[in-house]
């Protein structure tokens, strides 16, 4: 889950000085690891935009905030339209979430994990892309370099329609699958992209599989015995995604610390191509979906 570390590359990190001027958005900046990178981004001069569901900062300097139903492609599609992507010298995808036990579908007929963690991104990503800055930045949160990850993905079940398991399984680990095809497949066309694996932090994102409350704050919290708060994560981590070397390592695979790991060996460029396919297919399906009930 933490990624295996590539001693070949070692990055210099960027002053966080650097960020004044600059525009950074958060896709998933309302809670957790995006909140986090949102309200350091903002402090350190950045005029930080949120997309999300709920805002929680309101009245914090240089954060504004765009609400956006995540769960639906069609919503992801037309926040992406509207938001200001040619001003924006950093994208990050943090939005997601960890799958309950009962399967949840979205009104365009997604599985929600999918939609929410992965598809969304997808969607919103190539609206943006021809309109972004061409040394903009993009980040997409995710775990890559997991082990054997191709593995515990079924790509011929992209959607869950077949079966379904809640949790850390096959229905999430093909989301884990897309993110990384995403940054691959990106990076291939020479873009600024590059993948984050935070391992474990504590945060909200599990809530649906353990049920949040008392049970669940127990659990966020042995999590947090081992592992950095989003706010420690993310204090380590910006220098890394502000380093100038960065530029020289496009697709680079980040771990929690901040230093590169290996990206995952399975994806060849075929592998690839049928990732972004199956991504493409759904998500077309998914705003055919939403046109034919209006």
């Amino acid at each position: 889950m933490y990624g295996t570390p590539n001693s070949s590359i070692r990055l210099l990190p960027g002053a966080l000085s650097s960020l004044s001027g600059k525009r950074f958005c958060v896709v998933g900046g309302t809670a957790g690891i995006g909140q986090s990178l949102a309200r350091l981004a903002a402090l350190k001069g950045s005029e930080v935009t949120v997309v999300g569901r709920t805002f929680r900062d309101a009245g914090v300097k240089n954060i504004s905030f765009v609400q956006a139903d995540l769960n639906l492609m069609s919503k992801a599609a037309s926040t992406a339209v509207a938001l200001p992507a040619e001003t924006f010298d950093y994208i990050a995808f943090t939005n997601g979430i960890v799958p309950g036990n009962k399967k949840v579908v979205t009104a365009e007929g997604v599985e929600q994990d999918m939609a929410v963690s992965a598809l969304s991104r997808w969607v919103m990503l190539k609206s943006l892309l021809p309109r972004l800055k061409p040394e903009g930045r993009i980040f997409v949160w995710g775990f890559p370099g997991t082990k054997g990850l191709l593995k515990q993905t079924s790509i011929s079940d992209f959607n869950s329609e077949k079966s379904y398991n809640g949790g850390f399984a096959t229905p999430h680990m093909n989301t884990v699958a897309l993110n990384e095809a995403i940054v691959h497949h990106l990076a291939a066309q020479g873009k600024e992209v590059y993948g984050l694996n935070p391992g474990l932090i504590k945060s909200g994102i599990r809530d649906s599989l353990h049920g949040g409350g008392i049970i669940g704050g127990m659990l966020e919290s042995a999590i947090n015995l081992f592992n950095p708060t989003s706010d420690a994560y993310i204090n380590k981590l910006l220098p890394a995604l502000l380093s100038p070397d960065l530029s020289s390592h496009k697709g680079a695979m980040l771990g929690q610390s901040g230093d590169v790991i290996l990206a995952t060996p399975e994806f060849t460029k075929e592998v690839v191509a049928e990732w972004i396919n199956a991504a493409d297919a759904l998500a077309a399906k998914a705003l055919a979906s939403s046109v034919a009930g209006k």
